[in-house]
């Protein structure tokens, strides 16, 4: 049976697992960094994240903030764009899940991406479906230059613009332990 869609509810949709099997903040920007070869040693790097898993299990938010600032500072937008469109765009629409095909062939106009995935590419992504509204963490900038992250979605940003709606929601997640409290406040939990 076709599920369809009330007015008086949203459909929020998780990225990572849910719709795709990729990683998009992470497989995204080791691809765009190892294509232009600023990955001079990959060891380093693993190194650095290798560290980072310790930091992980005491304090997974600072660790997350600091892999994306490590990654995404100084990078150019337009350049990150670009990259999304000629290469990463066909191996995310390759990546997506039975339900990530499903919703893409809908009309998504009333529906929400809410993820932890940076902007770039979130915000490509959900045009790619069609998404009414993508919350996704975000960066400063100057001069088209990434500065820092603005917000982080890994925190309260979820939790805070879901907390404004007044109509029923639906959530679509593959992960309800790290989205414990953004289950909390959710009316209908679907787990993929």
């Amino acid at each position: 049976m076709k599920k369809v869609i009330k007015t008086d509810e949203i459909h929020y949709y998780d990225l990572d697992g849910t719709l795709s099997t990729m990683n998009s903040t992470f497989d995204f920007i080791t691809g765009y960094l190892k294509n232009r070869r600023k990955l001079i040693r990959l060891g380093i790097v693993k190194s650095f994240l290798v560290s980072l898993l310790y930091l992980n299990k005491y304090h997974p938010y600072k660790s997350r903030f600091m892999i994306i600032e490590f990654f995404f500072k100084g990078l150019i937008r337009t350049d990150l764009e670009d990259y999304f469109q000629k290469e990463y765009k066909p191996k995310f629409l390759e990546s997506l899940t039975p339900l990530g095909k499903e919703i893409m062939a809908k009309n998504n106009e009333h529906n929400v991406l809410l993820t932890g995935c940076t902007e770039i590419p979130a915000l490509l992504i959900g045009d790619l479906f069609n998404f009414k509204k993508i919350i996704s963490t975000s960066f400063n900038y100057k001069n088209d230059k990434i500065t820092g992250i603005k917000n982080d979605t890994y925190g309260n940003l979820k939790i805070d613009y879901i907390q404004v709606s007044h109509k029923r929601k639906v959530y679509y997640t593959d992960d309800l332990h790290s989205e414990r409290a953004l289950v909390d406040v959710m009316d209908e939990i679907i787990e993929v």
